[in-house]
């Protein structure tokens, strides 16, 4: 008869009188229940039972606990921590140490066996135990420790939360909470939405200034928990000015435009810009947007801030067309989250036809239906009305201003007006004669006031001032036909001694005086009938010509001939001619 011998692993092979020949050389592994971590010290628990006698496994006779570390050269090595004795059903590890584990700094790996002493020397697999050695048994699966990071995005006001996944518990199905509240004490924080399973990162809102505590619990499918660390995040204070930017006014000068505007109380932000763009649309004000002024939240007083800016461009006109304006409430993201109403400058443009000059004038753009402060939360409408002003100066005297148009909230009138200055009704009185003994001054100025108003209650809201245009019209110049060097006055009293134009507005002019072979005798204002050399001119025909500047076209010239007289005795001069 013919037996097979069967080798067992960890039994010995060749058995003494009355030992059991399927006796393991190893003792049972323990069951490795969890590991825990307290979340705010970062104190690891470790959990464990023993499995029930088996009589063909020695006894346990202690527990051996082991832990991955990392080495210098990066490589995870399970390291025994402790051997712990029989009784022992957990053990709460120090938090630093050769025996210790801080689970604060990152997740913990652990793994378990139990240990019987040899009796005998003992070989087991290619190792030769003594007598006296603990001989360990089969590792258990390693557990992990949870570690929850975050990301927090104050912008958007949401919070990213990660951690990796407990790890060591049979099967899958490991349900997560988070566990979230406005107290440091993490027993009572309640659980943030609904369970995961098997899910490892969440989204969640945070609200403005507040300060929330947070970890996670998971629980194994037969009720087991294991924490996470405990984290907090502070969210900045609600930033909020919406209703509470305004901007009062646009008044332009010939380099720049002067911004007025409000802060009202209540306003938060990281901080205020005033801001220009060249366009009102959203993507291409964008384009141009530029920060004229800055105002921090520091700044703010108990009534708010009344501020004005002047917006500079070396490089470009900024009458060259319209600009608009408003105040941006920006976070600490660089966001705009709340606007003033926008304010746009108004751009005049001025052209002369003979004694007319055109006037067209840029739309005031009125904010779009909203509250008012003090009219309640409805919604108000606007309006806009348009004021345009005239000055001009007598030869000596300051400028007269003058009213002469308003467009009204019914009026159809276009945004365009011709300033007829002759015109007897409408125009300037005593336009090219003589006024209280003057002449007009060549140079008419004009000015539009664009005002916004509430409808309900017609209270001004906002005022756009255009920059001064200023204008010179083509005017005549009447000349004498001659000249009287030595004679004061005629019989009639008119004066003869000096030969100077009569423009019919004051105006810049340069006249020039040649003899009859072309040759120039004079250059000048007026001329008193003497040449350079301090003599008088010859008796005889001259010719004058007279330049008028206008700024921006072409200089009228005026010419024509006059005759240098010498009066005779009879006249009443000494009849000496030159």
């Amino acid at each position: 008869m013919f037996f097979l011998l069967v080798g067992f692993s960890g039994v010995d092979a060749q058995p003494g009188p009355g030992t059991n020949p399927f006796m393991k050389k190893k003792p049972q592994k323990p069951i490795f229940e969890r590991v825990n971590m307290h979340p705010v010290t970062g104190q690891i628990s470790v959990f464990w039972k023993l499995p029930p006698p088996h009589k063909n496994y020695p006894p346990i006779e202690g527990i051996l606990l082991y832990k991955v570390k990392i080495s210098e050269s990066g490589d995870k090595d399970l390291v025994l921590l402790k051997s712990l004795p029989l009784g022992v059903t957990y053990v709460d590890l120090p938090l630093t140490g050769d025996d210790g584990a801080n689970g604060l700094e990152g997740s913990q790996t652990f793994a378990l066996s139990s240990y019987c002493t040899a009796k005998v020397e003992t070989t087991v697999g290619d190792k030769v135990y003594q007598v006296g050695d603990q001989i360990p048994s089969d590792l258990t699966p390693r557990q992990s420790t949870m570690f929850l990071e975050y990301e927090y995005d104050e912008c958007v006001g949401k919070m990213h939360m990660k951690w990796n996944p407990y790890r060591g518990w049979p099967g899958n199905n490991v349900k997560y909470e988070v566990k979230l509240g406005a107290s440091s004490a993490f027993a009572n924080l309640p659980t943030h939405g609904e369970p995961f399973i098997d899910e490892t990162d969440v989204l969640v809102d945070v609200p403005g200034n507040k300060k929330l505590w947070f970890f996670i619990r998971a629980t194994s499918q037969d009720g087991k928990v294991s924490q996470s660390n405990l984290c907090n995040v502070e969210s900045p204070a609600h930033q909020n000015a919406a209703g509470l930017l305004f901007l009062d006014s646009v008044v332009s000068s010939p380099k720049s435009n002067h911004i007025s505007y409000r802060i009202l109380p209540g306003a938060f932000a990281n901080r205020f810009e005033l801001v220009r763009s060249d366009d009102s649309a959203a993507f291409e004000a964008k384009l141009t947007r530029k920060v004229v002024a800055t105002v921090g939240q520091e700044e703010l007083g108990p009534d708010g801030y009344a501020g004005a800016a002047d917006d500079f461009d070396e490089e470009e006109n900024l009458q060259k067309k319209k600009r608009y304006y408003y105040l941006a409430a920006v976070n600490n993201c660089d966001q705009e989250f709340a606007f003033s109403n926008k304010a746009n400058s108004i751009v005049l443009r001025v052209s002369n036809e003979g004694d007319k000059n055109t006037l067209v004038w840029d739309t005031l753009s009125v904010r779009r239906p909203s509250p008012w402060p003090g009219l309640g939360k409805e919604e108000q409408t606007y309006y806009p009305e348009y004021y345009v002003y005239r000055s001009s100066t007598l030869d000596g005297q300051e400028p007269r201003v003058k009213e002469i148009l308003k467009i009204g909230q019914d009026d159809t009138h276009e945004l365009k007006h011709v300033d007829d200055l002759a015109d007897p009704t409408h125009g300037l009185e005593g336009f090219k004669g003589v006024v209280e003994g003057k002449r007009y001054v060549n140079r008419f100025c004009y000015v539009v006031k664009a005002y916004e108003y509430v409808s309900a209650t017609r209270d001004r809201t906002r005022i756009s001032i255009s920059d001064e245009k200023c204008i010179k019209l083509n005017v005549s110049v009447e000349m004498p036909n001659g000249i009287a060097p030595l004679q004061k006055s005629s019989s009639l009293g008119l004066q003869r001694n000096l030969f100077e134009p009569k423009p019919e507005l004051v105006t810049e002019y340069e006249m020039y005086i040649y003899d009859r072979s072309g040759k120039l005798v004079y250059t000048g204002k007026q001329w008193d009938g003497k040449l350079s050399n301090g003599d008088y001119a010859r008796e005889g025909a001259y010719i004058y010509r007279v330049k008028i500047e206008v700024p921006g076209r072409t200089a009228k010239v005026q010419t024509g001939s006059f005759m240098v007289v010498y009066p005779t005795k009879r006249e009443g001069g000494d009849g000496r001619k030159p």
